[in-house]
This record gives structure tokens, C-alpha cells and sequence, in this order.
């Protein structure tokens, strides 16, 4: 290989390497860089970063219409009534409103029952009071577990596959819901074989007298 083209292969490996370097110390500044979260949009001065509702943190830099999906037992489309009734706009930052919003909100929540038709409620005829309710945030957790305690109590179908773990509405068991079971075939231990032969002991055989 003549001496030019050596010197230049010599010189591209030490551009690439060069290169490699500057690529990799660009990765580390931007790992090493903090990343703080900048708000889209319009923030006003009383910005507010969280927010509490109905036992629940919510997020400022988000939407009314997402914020409120936070809270267990409101999705989407009960999010969206909620902002109807109050008559906020739905894209607005949770952290914008005034403390007077965020009052209301929390009132219509509480209402909710009152101005939506009973399909839309979680709870149609609680079996206690007989009326239709929308139970969220922490309630939610304490009428799930009351309502699975009752089905023990009274020893129905359901009450007894809740108490033995197994599936409560009719799925499959077969191929599913296994757990703390042993999987696959167990296979026994075969013995060692003789010292000085190929073959293993005859086990059903006794030895003749």
C-alpha cells in the first residue's frame, strides 16, 4: 500500500474519532442539562401548580378536561358535563382558575346525580338508600369493598368465588387465572446407573432368592 494512501486513511480515522467525541460530549451536556417543564400557553400570575379536589391532586399545567380524569371514578365524558354545567372553557388550565371556579366545580361534582340522566350515574339504586348516586375519589375504594363483603355474607354464587379467588363472571379457568399453581409436567428422578455398566437398576424386579 503505497505511503499517500495510508497517510489518508490515517487522517479520516482521526477526523471520525474527532468526531465521535464531539458526538458523545454533546449527549452528555444534554443528559447533564435539568429539564424543567415549561407551560404551554398563557399562565397567569396566580398560577397555581397543584391543585386539590375532592381528595385528589391535580396537575396545573393540564386541561380542565384532563385534569378531572385524574379523580377515580370520573372519565371523559363525565369531565366534559362537569366543565359544561360550570361553564368554563374545556382547553382552560386547571392552574389559571380562581379559587371561586374551583369551588364550583367541586359543588357540581357533588350534584352531579341532579342534572344527568340515572344511566349516566355509577351507582343506579344503591341497594342502602335506594337512590342513584356517583360515587368517586375515596368512596369509591369503601362501596367496592362493602358490596363484596355483602355477597359473603349472604353466601351467593359470586360471594363464594370471591371468597376462593376464582373468576366471578364466567370466564375461562382452564388456560387462565392460575395463580399459585405449579405449571408443566413433573418428571420423576431417574437413578443414578451401576458403577461399570451402561444400563440403570431394574427397579419393579426383586432380587431372587
Amino acid at each position: 500500500m503505497p505511503k499517500e494512501e495510508k497517510d489518508e486513511d490515517q487522517t479520516d480515522k482521526g477526523k471520525d474519532a474527532k468526531e465521535g467525541k464531539g458526538k458523545k460530549g454533546k449527549k452528555e451536556e444534554k443528559e447533564a442539562k435539568p429539564t424543567v417543564r415549561q407551560p404551554k400557553g398563557p399562565v397567569k400570575d396566580d398560577f397555581k401548580y397543584m391543585i386539590r379536589i375532592a381528595d385528589t391532586d391535580l396537575d396545573g399545567y393540564q386541561t380542565l378536561e384532563i385534569a378531572l380524569t385524574k379523580i377515580k371514578g370520573i372519565g371523559r365524558r363525565t369531565a366534559i358535563i362537569l366543565i359544561d354545567k360550570t361553564g368554563l372553557p374545556r382547553t382552560e388550565k386547571i392552574g389559571n382558575l380562581s379559587d371561586e371556579n374551583i369551588n364550583t366545580i367541586a359543588q357540581a361534582l357533588v350534584d352531579f346525580p341532579s342534572y344527568v340522566p340515572p344511566w349516566m350515574v355509577n351507582r343506579q339504586q344503591d341497594y342502602e338508600s335506594g337512590e342513584n348516586m356517583h360515587v368517586y375519589s375515596t368512596d369509591l375504594a369503601t362501596f367496592f369493598r362493602d358490596d363484596i363483603n355483602r355477597l359473603k355474607k349472604i353466601r351467593c354464587y359470586r360471594g363464594v368465588r370471591h371468597e376462593r379467588g376464582k373468576k366471578v363472571r364466567g370466564q375461562r379457568t382452564r388456560s387462565n387465572g392460575r395463580k399459585g399453581l405449579t405449571l408443566g409436567v413433573i418428571r420423576q428422578k431417574q437413578a443414578p446407573a451401576e458403577a461399570g455398566s451402561g444400563k440403570a437398576p431394574d427397579k419393579g424386579k426383586g432380587d431372587k432368592k
